[in-house]
């Protein structure tokens, strides 16, 4: 090639082996590849305004729906000139015309068992070749792969080591199109349950709970709700954790007591008073089967809502009195956090309704030396803020300041969620404004105002 002059050339794949070594030795080969080809949002703008102008919300919709892919976002432009353009037919309308070029270019080409792999293998968000080997059980699946990302048609392979392969979104929602019109409903469901079982298997349970729901699954859809609720919670995950549980319906979770109980829990992160009606349904549903735990964790979670209501403290008293009963016999604690919650939840309501009561004293010594447990960050603060709370109340405010301190590390960790952390510094506001530290006082309550702030939350007393 003479100097000065540039040869450009347009393939699906690689260069062949011999071009690398220009490309590593003199630089005199550039590679460029999809992620410099893909549009820019202005751009996209340029191409719409070109063809078929739009306003900036339609076009983002378009954009996101491309992937920055631009002959993608071409067909689903003229497809809306075409057609015109309505909100409700909006998906409809731009897919049509790129699922036909999918058709076309791709799929209708390709032999049965290729077609088949593509469909199995795209009930996945992104999947390793093992993954891919199991849930369509071809021969020559990593070859099909390896092919198909080499020619970039629309797979992508991603990390090192064991590679995961995803497909572009709009591709992907092809094949599920697809899969919907060749495979049974019978067929549909095993295939999302083998997916489910596989994510679950490897740990990716957010991306496998989606696909048991789909499977109608219901039992281990909500297994996994039973065993990934407390870390979803200690990561502020509640909406999450919502979502699982409401995807159950209704009578799913009117029938199963921990369904009822996490749902409460998730629920007291931004709706104190639903949270309430569920947690009494889960005391109610535990004490039907005769599980006192279940139904001492139920109270427990109770207390704390009806505390953090911060209305109506005369409504924890039924709960105290249930304690009395269930605490008649001591229960066998699984774990340090369940007794902890059990604990730090009395502490706070026999403080503040019942400071006489002759068990008070020892919850009040169990909770302290709790605190040492190697337990998550969360329930340490919610006992620490329980201590707290008693002993501004009863007016020993050195060691309320003596709780503060102990625990001001942990309460700043990463660990803690946003709601934990404005309770925290809630009630530290309380016991400066109790030891005439108005500044202090301001100060604390300021932090909560932030974190509820920053975080969204809908506690209105903040």
């Amino acid at each position: 090639v003479p100097e000065h002059v540039n040869v450009i050339a347009i393939s699906r794949e690689e260069p062949p082996p011999a071009f690398f070594s220009m490309h590593l030795a003199n630089k005199t080969l550039a590679l460029i590849g999809w992620e410099d080809l893909k549009l820019r949002f202005d751009e996209a703008r340029s191409i719409a305004a070109a063809r078929n102008p739009l306003d900036d919300r339609t076009l983002k919709m378009l954009f996101e729906r491309s992937d920055g892919w631009a002959a993608g976002l071409i067909l689903m432009l003229e497809r809306m000139r075409r057609q015109g353009w309505s909100e409700d037919g909006f998906e409809a309308e731009s897919q049509q015309a790129v699922f036909n070029y999918f058709a076309a270019q791709i799929f209708d080409t390709a032999s049965e068992d290729t077609r088949d792999t593509l469909i199995r293998t795209s009930v996945f968000p992104a999947f390793s070749l093992q993954f891919a080997q199991r849930i369509s059980a071809r021969p020559g699946i990593e070859r099909l792969l390896d092919e198909l990302c080499r020619r970039q048609l629309f797979t992508y392979r991603r990390g090192s080591g064991e590679p995961n392969f995803y497909y572009h979104d709009l591709f992907r929602e092809f094949l599920q199109e697809r899969m919907n019109e060749t495979l049974s409903a019978g067929e549909r469901r095993a295939l999302y349950r083998a997916a489910a079982a596989l994510l679950a298997e490897s740990g990716s349970v957010e991306e496998a709970h989606p696909l048991f729901v789909l499977s109608e699954d219901w039992e281990e859809a909500a297994e996994l709700v039973r065993r990934f609720a407390p870390s979803l919670l200690a990561q502020g995950r509640f909406r999450t954790l919502q979502q699982w549980i409401l995807a159950q319906g209704d009578a799913r979770i009117g029938s199963d007591p921990w369904l009822l109980y996490w749902l409460g829990n998730a629920l007291m992160q931004d709706d104190l008073k639903r949270a309430v009606e569920f947690l009494r349904r889960a005391f109610e549903a535990f004490g039907a089967i005769s599980d006192r735990l279940g139904q001492s964790l139920s109270a427990a979670e109770l207390i704390r809502a009806l505390y953090y209501q911060y209305d109506d403290f005369a409504s924890m008293d039924p709960w105290i009195e249930a304690f009395d009963r269930l605490l008649a016999t001591p229960i066998a604690y699984p774990d340090a956090v369940s007794e902890m919650k059990i604990c730090s939840a009395l502490v706070l309501a026999l403080s503040g309704r019942k400071p006489g009561h002759a068990r008070l004293p020892s919850i009040i010594a169990r909770t302290d030396l709790l605190l040492d447990a190697d337990i998550d960050a969360n329930q340490k603060i919610g006992a620490g803020m329980a201590l707290l709370v008693h002993y501004t109340i009863v007016n020993q405010l050195p060691l309320a300041q003596q709780i503060f301190d102990r625990l001001s590390p942990v309460a700043r960790s990463a660990q803690v969620t946003a709601l934990n952390q404005a309770y925290w510094w809630l009630q530290f506001g309380y016991h400066q404004f109790r030891r005439a530290e108005i500044r202090g006082a301001e100060q604390a309550w300021e932090e909560a105002d932030r974190f509820t702030a920053e975080r969204g939350l809908k506690q209105t007393f903040f």
